[in-house]
C-alpha cells in the first residue's frame, strides 16, 4: 500500500474547496489542462524578443507585435512599445512589459488594450453559452511604475456581451499577484463554433468615455466595454511601464497555482496560431540562413519552378503567409540561383498559390529557364484569430 504525506490538508468550508499544504486545488474542472489561455507565462516570443513600438489596430483585429497569443488593440500608433523580458516573480522567468512612450490625451473613442482570444473548441469542457456554463477565475502577476485602480476585460466573440473588473496595483515596482471571479457565461450570445473566437480577455491601457463602464463585475449586454469610468489610464504617464506574466484562466471560483507546461509544450500551442522557418531566437526579415526553405529542381517547360512544404504542425485555419529573401530578409521576395549566380529576387513573380492547413504549394515564374536551379526563402505563416 502507498502512502501519501502531507502536512496539512484543509477540509473545505462552503464554497472554498479544498487546500493542501496550502495550495488551493481546483473546485471544478480537470486536474490538468486547466489554464484556457496559452503562453500565460511569456516564454514564447516567436517575432521578436526586442521592444517593438506599437501600431493602430481597434476597428477588426489586435495586432501581434511579440509574446505569442498577446495581441494589443490600439487606437492611434506609437503609443507604447511592448516586449518580452527577463523580470518575473519567483516561479516565473519572462514576463511581457508595455512601456508608454508619450502622455497620452484620450479622446472618447479611444482604446489601448493588451488582450488574448480563445478559440472555441477549446472552450467546450466549460459549456460555454448554456445554462449549465461554468464560473470563472482570472489570475496573474502584475508589476507597474504606476499604482492605482486598473481594469481586466472580458469578450464574446461577436463584441455583444462584456464584462469589467476592476484591480488594484498597491505598491510601485513591485510584483503582485491578483485573482479576478468571472459569472458563468450562460447567455446564447457565448455560444461559438469550432475554430472561431469565442471568448477575449485582456487588460486595459486607458480608454475614452465611449468604452468605459461604472457597472462592474457583471455581464453587459449590447455592449463593448474595456475599461471602468474609475480606473487609472496607464497611457497618461509618459515612461511608465507595467508588466504582466503567470497569467490563468481556469473553470472554477478559486484560483489555482500556474499551470508550467514544458516550452515544447507552450511553443506548439503557438504554432497552431503563428509560426516560422527561422530558428526560434531569428526574428522574421533577419538575414539567416538556418531553417530557409530550398528547392532544388528544374524549371518546366513554361519557366516556372514549383515547390511544396509542410507546416510545423496543423494551424487554425488557413494562414496568411508573407515570404522573406534568405540572402537580405526582404519582405515578399523570394531568391532563385543557378550554378552560384543569383536572379533578382524582385523579377521572381508568383502565378500560383495554394495553401492548407497543414502546408502549401507555390509555383512561380522564374527570371530564366534553369536547367538545375534553387529556391530559397523563408516565411511567417499566421492564423490568429
Amino acid at each position: 500500500m502507498s502512502t501519501i504525506k502531507v502536512n496539512n490538508i484543509v477540509p473545505p468550508n462552503v464554497g472554498e474547496g479544498v487546500s493542501i499544504d496550502g495550495l488551493q486545488m481546483p473546485t471544478a474542472g480537470a486536474f490538468s489542462n486547466r489554464n484556457l489561455l496559452i503562453n500565460g507565462s511569456m516564454l514564447v516570443a516567436q517575432r521578436s524578443t526586442a521592444a517593438v513600438s506599437n501600431i493602430e489596430a481597434f476597428n477588426s483585429n489586435p495586432n501581434y507585435d511579440t509574446v505569442d497569443r498577446w495581441g494589443f488593440w490600439a487606437s492611434s500608433a506609437a503609443a507604447f512599445t511592448s516586449q518580452q523580458v527577463v523580470d518575473a516573480p519567483p516561479g516565473h522567468y519572462n514576463s511581457l512589459e508595455i512601456t508608454s512612450t508619450s502622455a497620452h490625451v484620450f479622446g472618447v473613442n479611444h482604446g489601448f488594450t493588451v488582450t488574448q482570444r480563445i478559440e472555441a473548441q477549446n472552450l467546450y469542457g466549460t459549456e460555454i453559452g448554456t445554462a449549465a456554463a461554468k464560473t470563472y477565475t482570472f489570475s496573474f502577476w502584475v508589476k507597474s511604475s504606476v499604482t492605482g485602480t486598473f481594469s481586466f476585460y472580458a469578450l464574446n466573440g461577436s463584441f455583444s456581451k462584456s464584462l469589467i473588473s476592476d484591480y488594484t496595483i498597491n505598491v510601485a515596482d513591485t510584483w503582485e499577484y491578483k485573482t479576478i471571479s468571472i459569472p458563468a457565461p450562460t447567455d446564447a450570445l457565448f455560444a461559438g463554433i469550432e475554430n472561431a473566437r469565442q471568448l477575449e480577455v485582456g487588460f486595459s491601457l486607458g480608454a475614452g468615455s465611449t468604452f468605459q463602464t461604472s457597472t462592474l463585475g457583471t455581464w453587459e449586454t449590447d455592449s463593448f466595454q474595456i475599461d471602468s469610468t474609475t480606473s487609472t489610464k496607464f497611457l497618461e504617464t509618459d515612461g511608465a511601464t507595467i508588466q504582466f506574466t503567470g497569467v490563468q484562466l481556469e473553470v472554477g471560483d478559486k484560483a489555482t497555482p500556474f499551470e508550467h507546461e514544458s516550452y515544447g509544450q507552450t511553443l506548439a500551442k503557438c504554432q497552431r496560431y503563428f509560426q516560422k522557418s527561422y530558428n526560434i531566437d531569428v526574428n522574421p526579415g533577419t538575414n539567416a540562413e538556418p531553417g530557409a526553405i530550398t528547392h532544388y529542381g528544374s524549371t518546366d517547360n513554361g519557366g516556372n519552378i514549383v515547390f511544396q512544404t509542410d507546416f510545423r504542425c496543423e494551424m487554425r485555419a488557413l494562414p496568411t503567409i508573407i515570404w522573406y529573401n534568405r540572402f537580405d530578409g526582404t519582405q515578399g521576395t523570394i531568391q532563385t540561383a543557378r550554378s552560384g549566380s543569383s536572379a533578382s529576387p524582385s523579377s521572381f513573380t508568383y502565378r500560383n498559390s495554394t495553401r492548407g492547413t497543414c502546408g502549401y504549394g507555390v509555383a512561380g515564374a522564374s527570371p530564366a529557364s534553369f536547367v538545375s536551379a534553387h529556391v530559397e526563402a523563408h516565411y511567417t505563416a499566421s492564423a490568429e484569430l
